[in-house]
């Protein structure tokens, strides 16, 4: 989705071996900061452990931390599943995101959140404290 207060690029999930999925992508908040504050998954709500910050027309990227984990019946592999984000603006982003199989491609994406459980409970996510970012007009190009 490529309109609104938060614009996503590139969503995934990479499916890992303990049942869970780790979401991939890009977030990007054009003209002003944004947090995120909740998260669902295929209508199941995702438990972030601290809001996800975006800063102003700076794309975010997501994944290699393990931000949002979530639990993944291993059929949904090859499909799609909805990924609602909230902002504390209270607008909501829903985009599709495909399931991959985890592979070499996708070795740098988080199989879990740092400091978390080898098997996240349900809708278990957390937040790490570094993020990884980029001048949205730099990767956009």
């Amino acid at each position: 989705m490529r309109d609104g207060a938060v614009q996503v690029f590139n969503a995934l999930f990479v499916a890992n071996d303990n049942g869970t999925a780790t979401f991939s992508g890009a977030l990007l908040a054009p003209g002003e900061d944004q947090d995120i504050v909740a998260a669902t998954v295929d209508g199941k709500e995702v438990e972030l452990a601290a809001p996800i910050k975006l800063k102003a027309d700076t794309l975010f990227t997501v994944g290699a931390l393990g931000e949002i984990i979530v639990e993944l019946d291993p059929k949904e592999v090859g499909g799609n599943v909805d990924l609602v984000l909230t902002a504390a603006s209270g607008e909501k982003l829903k985009v599709s995101a495909i399931v991959v199989a985890r592979t070499d491609r996708y070795k740098d994406v988080a199989e879990t959140a740092p400091g978390a459980p080898a098997t996240p409970e349900l809708g278990d996510a957390t937040k790490s404290p570094a993020p990884q970012e980029a001048e949205a007009t730099e990767a956009a190009h």
